[in-house]
């Protein structure tokens, strides 16, 4: 996986990359590798503003396409947008950190289960719903739920490893519960300002 990054990296440095780019260059490692990539830059202390919504929809795209068991696919449109490729290639180097130890301990296990196509079909489920709660324009920080959340489920399909994709599992209905948490202290809050 790490090896992926390191490639995507490459490709960013030569001409003027885009997303479908990217997307060709993963291909051979299946719709869990976009969207592990996609996501994973999230989860570091760095950012680019706005690239939450345009990447929520990559993943979600995904996600989707593993739902349905379709090849991997862009709208023209967002395929054919340019990358951000100094700051893009700055947030996959500092992901590759992240991604190295999680690489040391996942393996395959639970063959049961990490092999089963339902199970990969629900990992793109969930990866869709938690995509959708990464590409909500909210403020900084609640990136990194959602985006962990997709993280767990891609590794777990990667790796076939039946442990990663529970956890995905655990992580997509905590941040469920933690987002309507949220949008009901945000109602609140916008009712007290509100004279009644």
């Amino acid at each position: 996986m790490t090896a992926t990054l390191r490639a995507i990296v490459a490709y960013l440095s030569s001409g003027t990359p885009t997303f479908s780019g990217i997307v060709d260059l993963l291909h051979d490692r299946g719709h869990a590798m976009v969207a592990l990539m996609f996501s994973i830059i999230f989860i570091v202390p760095l950012g680019v503003p706005g690239l939450s919504t345009v990447l929520g929809a990559v993943v979600g795209l995904s996600g989707a396409a593993m739902l349905l068991a379709r090849r991997p696919w862009l709208p023209m449109r967002l395929a054919a947008r340019k990358v951000p490729a100094a700051s893009f290639a700055r947030l996959l180097t500092a992901a590759e950190k992240v991604l190295r130890p999680i690489e040391r301990i996942s393996r395959p296990r639970w063959a049961g289960l990490s092999t089963h196509p339902l199970a990969h079909r629900l990992a793109g489920g969930l990866i869709v719903v938690c995509a959708s709660l990464l590409a909500l324009p909210l403020p900084p920080g609640t990136n990194a739920p959602p985006a962990a959340a997709i993280v767990l489920l891609a590794v777990g399909v990667l790796e076939e490893d039946g442990l990663f994709l529970v956890l995905g599992w655990v992580a997509t209905l905590a941040n469920l519960a933690l987002f309507v948490s949220l949008g009901v202290i945000g109602l609140g809050a916008i009712r007290a300002l509100v004279p009644g």
